[in-house]
């Protein structure tokens, strides 16, 4: 066994590698065969950066619950047996809401939502005069915004990566549709 790996377990005794205690860098290519507890407690853990899967027959479990589970971020998968589906989720039903907004009073067009595939605002009176201020997040303002839309019967689709909350502010009263899918 090569010892460039910071924490080694033999039969769940720590093998010690440069004597400081302390967590090393680990660079090269680690195998792994069976469960991998990284803390001791025995709940999943939170993983940032990359992961690569390499060589891997059967199923990957990420998380114990045998359901499939949302992946974000790079994953490299190589050498594999078997499928590998990867799917993005879609929808056939939307909701579209008419919001009105009052003169210089923030609204909000759309609450949070984690469930939220993609989210369409139209604006149909919009001009230069009286801009429409779209904000991804809380209190939409004339110097806080996302999106100044300044003229009639614009679209804007926001990021389908958005599940936050969006508030609008008009400088005159006007209704809008916000379409949720």
């Amino acid at each position: 066994m090569a010892l460039f790996t910071p924490n080694v377990n033999v039969d769940n005794t720590p093998l010690t590698v440069d004597g400081s205690g302390v967590t090393q860098p680990v660079s090269g290519t680690v195998g792994i065969t069976g469960t991998v507890t990284v803390d001791g407690s025995g709940v999943t853990q939170p993983v940032s950066g990359s992961v690569s899967v390499s060589s891997v027959t059967g199923t990957v479990t990420v998380d114990g619950s045998g359901v499939t589970q949302p992946v974000s971020g790079t994953v490299a998968v190589s050498s594999v047996t078997g499928t590998v589906a990867v799917s993005e989720a879609g929808s056939n039903t939307s909701a579209v809401t008419q919001v009105a907004l009052s003169a210089n009073t923030n609204a909000t067009a759309k609450a949070a939502n984690p469930a939220r595939l993609g989210l369409i605002i139209f604006v149909p009176t919009a001009s230069t005069g009286n801009p429409v201020y779209v904000k991804l997040g809380a209190t939409a303002s004339a110097t806080s915004f996302t999106y100044k839309l300044v003229a009639a019967n614009t679209t804007i689709e926001i990021p389908k990566s958005w599940i936050g909350q969006v508030d609008c502010l008009s400088v005159n009263a006007q209704t809008i549709s916000v379409t949720e899918f």
